[in-house]
This record gives structure tokens, C-alpha cells and sequence, in this order.
């Protein structure tokens, strides 16, 4: 299952690198901002996975709770840790990842937003068979 990539002015600068300094190699970025019409010289990214988890770790044990915080790919899921009775994701999908469903445990349920075309989103709850596989209803998501 591919990712969806939004191409915006970042994409049409040739060898631009978010985080990094725009123009050409070796070129050092202009101190007071940049040319009409270009990026600016230097662009924030998101912190790395790994420092977002030890975050979240931190935040969590402030408040007394200790669960396992993983770093990595979602669709993946964590089968390190399977199977699992329940199934809660917050991020849309187009499709459910068959990883998540190979984790599910017999009548595991697993619930997530379905990102549909054309702004017909719904969210989705599927009562896993532990094979693979399982049943779905979906119900419209609620306006905003």
C-alpha cells in the first residue's frame, strides 16, 4: 500500500532537501530571507519518529502511564506485540493495512477513519476473523 505525496513548491526546487538550505550546492543561504518567487532559506521539518516517541514516553510517565511507545510505520502495525483484541487508529486510510488484520485476534475489533474521494469520508469498524481477514460497517463521518 503506497502513501499519498502532495507536491508543492518545495518539489519543483532541483535538489532541494526539506531542512536544508535552498540553491545550488555549496551555496550558502541568504541571511535575510529569500529572492521573490523562491522557497526560503531554510525550511523546518518534523522532528525524527524516534525523538517524537521518547517525547510522548516522557509526557505519558508524567502522568503515571507507562505503555509501550513505538517508532515506526503504522501500516506496519507491531506484531511484536499481537495479537491483538483491539484496533484503534486515528489516521485515515484507503484501505485497511493487511498487516493490522494478520495481528487482529478472533473477534478483534478494529476501528478507523476511511479516507474516501471526494471528501465522502466514513469511519470504519471491522470485527476481525484471526485468519486475515473479517467483517466491516461503515458509518459516515460526522460533519466537522
Amino acid at each position: 500500500m503506497g502513501m499519498a505525496v502532495r507536491h508543492g513548491p518545495a518539489d519543483e526546487v532541483p535538489g532541494f532537501e526539506p531542512g536544508a538550505a535552498a540553491g545550488e550546492a555549496g551555496e550558502e543561504p541568504c541571511p535575510t530571507g529569500s529572492k521573490r518567487g523562491q522557497p526560503p532559506p531554510l525550511l523546518p521539518t518534523s522532528p525524527p519518529a524516534e525523538e517524537l516517541a521518547d517525547r510522548a514516553r516522557q509526557s505519558l510517565a508524567t502522568l503515571g502511564l507507562y505503555p509501550t511507545v513505538v517508532a515506526g510505520d503504522g501500516e506496519a502495525g507491531y506484531p511484536a506485540r499481537g495479537p491483538y483484541t483491539r484496533i484503534i487508529s486515528t489516521a485515515a486510510v484507503r484501505q485497511v493495512p493487511q498487516a493490522w488484520l494478520d495481528q487482529a485476534a478472533p473477534d478483534a475489533v478494529l476501528v478507523t477513519p476511511l479516507y474516501g474521494p471526494f471528501g465522502h469520508d466514513a469511519l470504519l469498524r471491522l470485527v476481525a476473523d484471526g485468519h486475515g481477514g473479517g467483517e466491516a460497517a461503515l458509518s459516515p463521518a460526522s460533519p466537522s
